[in-house]
C-alpha cells in the first residue's frame, strides 16, 4: 500500500517537473545585465602641428577622476568634446581614442572600468594675409588684413587689420575717403570656464542720414576705443554663457557739415555691455546645425560740449540652423531698442540695404537664406546661398511708416571651399534693395570676402565606440594596453 502511496507521488512530482521545463526561470536582480561604471584616469593629447597640448587642455572639459554612471552618459560627452574642437574650426582631423587600462567588479556586482582617452588632432593652415573688396553703390571699402586662428599654437586669435573707403561726396561730387581705420584683436584665450577677449581701434567715421534719398544730416569724427570681453560658462548648463564688456572711448575732430538737429557730442564714452548668449550651433562639414539665443544690454556714459548723459540700448538674437541633405537653410530674427539714443547705420543688418539708408531707435530684422552646395570637387567644392533679408525701423519721435520704415534686401552669395586650403572659404555677394518705388532707382551692394574656415574630411564614426569586452570581468586590475575605440569627425577620402 505504501508502494503505491509512494508511486502515485512519485508520477505528481514528474509531472510537475515536466510541466515546469516550458515555463521561464525567474532572473533575479544579481543576474541581470550590469551596468558598468567609466573612471577617467588620464588625458593626452597627441598633436599633429603647432598647437600646445596646455592648449587643448583649456578646450576639455572633461576631467581626469570624473565618473560616469553608464557607457552612454560617457560616450555623449566624449562625443561633445570631440564636437566641440570641430568647432574650433582649426583642425583637419580630430580623433578621441579610449583604452581601457583597468576593469572589475564591485561587491555589490556592478562593472566598473578606468580609462584613459587620448584626443588627437591634425593642425591646418591658419594664417593668412588678404585683400577684400565691397561696395554699396556710392562707397568702395577695401580691407587688409592679417589673421591667425591659432596664434603661436594658443588656439587663440590674433589678427592686425585696416580699411579705408572711397567714394563721392553727396554735396560736391567730389572724390573722398569717407572712413578708414586700424584694429588689434586677440581673442579665444580660455582658463575653464573663463573667455577673455580684447580689441583696440583707430578710426575715422563719416555718419550720414538719408531721407528717400536727401541728404539730412552729414558729420565726421575720430575715434579710439579700447573693449575688453570676458565671457562666462555655466557649469550647470553647458554652453550658457555671461559676457561682460567694459568700453572706453575717445572721440574728436568733429567737423559738421550738415545737421536736421542738434548733434551729439559724445568727446568721451565709458560703459559696460551685458549679455546672456545659450549657443549650441554646431559645424557639420561646410555646413551648420543648432540655434542660438542670446540678450544683450548695453549702457555707456558720455561727456561733450556742455552736457553729460546715460544712454542704453536692448538687442536681442535668435538664430536657427539646419541639414536637409544638400540644403542648410537658416533663420535669424534680431530686435533692437534704444531708450535714449538714436541708432545709426542699421543697414548693415540688411543684405543689399547700404547701411546709412536705415536709422531709428527701435528695430526688427529677418535674415533667411539656404544655404545650397552645386558640387563636391577634389579641389573646389562651390555653395550658393539666396537669402531675403527684411527690417522694420521705426524713428525717434515719428509714427511709424510702412513705407518708408520697412526694408527688403534680396541677393545670393557665392560660397566656394577649398580642400587644399582647409582654413578659409572665398566668399563673394550681390544684393539689391528692393523697397523702392521705381527698379531703376533701386540701391545695391556687392562685395567679397576671404575669411577664415575650416574643412572636415569625409565624416567616418561620429560616436564613440566603448569596447567589447574580450573576456569575463573579474575583480582584479588586468592591464588592458590595446586602443579599444574611437571617436572621428572625419577619415581620409578615397
Amino acid at each position: 500500500m505504501y508502494s503505491e502511496i509512494l508511486k502515485s507521488r512519485l508520477y505528481v512530482l514528474i509531472l510537475l517537473l515536466i510541466m515546469s521545463a516550458g515555463l521561464k526561470r525567474p532572473v533575479f536582480a544579481s543576474e541581470e545585465p550590469s551596468i558598468t561604471t567609466v573612471r577617467i584616469e588620464e588625458i593626452r593629447f597627441e598633436v599633429s602641428g603647432k598647437t600646445r597640448p596646455e592648449a587643448l587642455a583649456r578646450e576639455i572639459k572633461l576631467v581626469a577622476g570624473s565618473e560616469y554612471s553608464t557607457i552612454e552618459e560617457f560616450r555623449t560627452h566624449l562625443n561633445r568634446e570631440v564636437q566641440d574642437l570641430i568647432n574650433l574650426r582649426v583642425f583637419s582631423d580630430v580623433t578621441a581614442d579610449v583604452i581601457i587600462v583597468s576593469e572589475g567588479t564591485s561587491s555589490d556586482g556592478r562593472n566598473w572600468e578606468n580609462v584613459l582617452i587620448v584626443f588627437k588632432v591634425v593642425d591646418t593652415w591658419t594664417i593668412f594675409p588678404f585683400i577684400v573688396p565691397s561696395s554699396d553703390g556710392s562707397t568702395t571699402v577695401f580691407t587688409l588684413a592679417v589673421v591667425d586662428k591659432n596664434f603661436l599654437g594658443t588656439l587663440t586669435e590674433f589678427s592686425i587689420s585696416g580699411d579705408f573707403g572711397i567714394g563721392t561726396d553727396p554735396i560736391t561730387g567730389s572724390l573722398e575717403i569717407p572712413r578708414w581705420g586700424f584694429y588689434f584683436k586677440w581673442s579665444g584665450f580660455t582658463v575653464k570656464q573663463w573667455q577673455f577677449n580684447t580689441v583696440l581701434s583707430q578710426s575715422f567715421q563719416t555718419v550720414r542720414k538719408f531721407n528717400e534719398s536727401i541728404l539730412i544730416e552729414d558729420y565726421s569724427f575720430f575715434e579710439t576705443l579700447y573693449l575688453f570681453n570676458v565671457r562666462y560658462e555655466f557649469k550647470r548648463v553647458p554652453y550658457l554663457y555671461t559676457l561682460i564688456t567694459p568700453m572706453l572711448s575717445w572721440r574728436y575732430g568733429y567737423d559738421i557739415r550738415r545737421q536736421f538737429e542738434e548733434i551729439e557730442y559724445e568727446y568721451f564714452r565709458t560703459g559696460l555691455g551685458l549679455g546672456l548668449d545659450y549657443n549650441r550651433v554646431d559645424w557639420k562639414d561646410f555646413y551648420r546645425e543648432g540655434w542660438a539665443l542670446g540678450l544683450f544690454n548695453a549702457t555707456w556714459g558720455s561727456w561733450g560740449g556742455e552736457r553729460s548723459q546715460m544712454k542704453t540700448i536692448v538687442r536681442t538674437r535668435f538664430s536657427g540652423y539646419g541639414i536637409t541633405g544638400k540644403v542648410n537653410p537658416s533663420t535669424r530674427v534680431i530686435g533692437m531698442m534704444s531708450f535714449n539714443h538714436e541708432m545709426t547705420g542699421l543697414g548693415s543688418y540688411l543684405r543689399g540695404v547700404p547701411d546709412d539708408s536705415a536709422y531709428g531707435d527701435r528695430a526688427v530684422f529677418l535674415n533667411t537664406g539656404i544655404q545650397i552646395r552645386l558640387w563636391k570637387g577634389v579641389w573646389m567644392e562651390p555653395h550658393l546661398l539666396p537669402f531675403v533679408d527684411a527690417g522694420l525701423v521705426a524713428k525717434r519721435d515719428e509714427p511709424l511708416n510702412f513705407k518708408d520704415d520697412f526694408f527688403l534686401g534680396v541677393g545670393s552669395e557665392l560660397i566656394l571651399f577649398l580642400p587644399t586650403l582647409p582654413s578659409a572659404q572665398i566668399r563673394g555677394w550681390i544684393g539689391f534693395d528692393i523697397n523702392v518705388d521705381e527698379w531703376s532707382s533701386a540701391k545695391w551692394e556687392v562685395g567679397a570676402s576671404f575669411q577664415l574656415h575650416y574643412w572636415m574630411k569625409k565624416r567616418r564614426n561620429t560616436t564613440a565606440t566603448i569596447p567589447a569586452r574580450t573576456k569575463p570581468a573579474t575583480t582584479s586590475f588586468t592591464e588592458c594596453p590595446m586602443v579599444s575605440g574611437s571617436v572621428s569627425s572625419s577619415s581620409r577620402n578615397s
